[in-house]
């Protein structure tokens, strides 16, 4: 099918500066803390602690995409998670294990999701290791839908 871009659903969201999160609590998801911005926006809203709305018509299907540089006061496993009205997507949990401390690096979470109007969206972290400074340096999440 050729659908104009005009048409489809979409949301892309950026977080604003590099930012900290404190990941207290071993094993725990947290909210990636910052302000975050949305663009080329149909059919949804974006709040400024980054939780992405969807106000179009129910049962649309979304591809998501979320990609972060990152580094950590430890070694420890990082894993990204996408919350969908407050549950844990965990198809989309991206552990990802860090060596050393300070080294920026990369990590990507995807998924699939079926959303209805009024479903909420966000970004959460945990670490396998307690008291974990996670310093976000970018981060970008988007979303395309029919």
């Amino acid at each position: 099918m050729d659908y104009p871009l005009t048409k489809i659903d979409r949301c892309h969201t950026r977080l604003d500066s590099p930012t900290v999160t404190n990941l207290a609590v071993a094993g725990q998801y947290h909210p990636v803390a910052g302000t975050f911005t949305g663009s080329f926006l149909r059919n949804w809203t974006v709040a400024a602690d980054g939780t992405m709305t969807f106000i179009g018509s129910d049962g649309k299907i979304f591809s998501f995409t979320g990609v972060s540089d990152l580094a950590v006061d430890k070694a420890c496993r990082v894993t990204y998670v996408f919350y969908v009205n407050g549950v844990a997507v965990t198809s989309s949990e991206t552990p990802h294990d860090f060596a050393s401390s300070s080294k920026t690096e990369n990590i990507s979470t995807a998924s699939i999701l079926q959303l209805n109007k009024g479903d909420y969206m966000s970004i959460y972290a945990k670490s396998d290791s307690n008291n974990t400074t996670l310093t976000v340096n970018g981060l970008l999440l988007t979303f395309w839908g029919e």
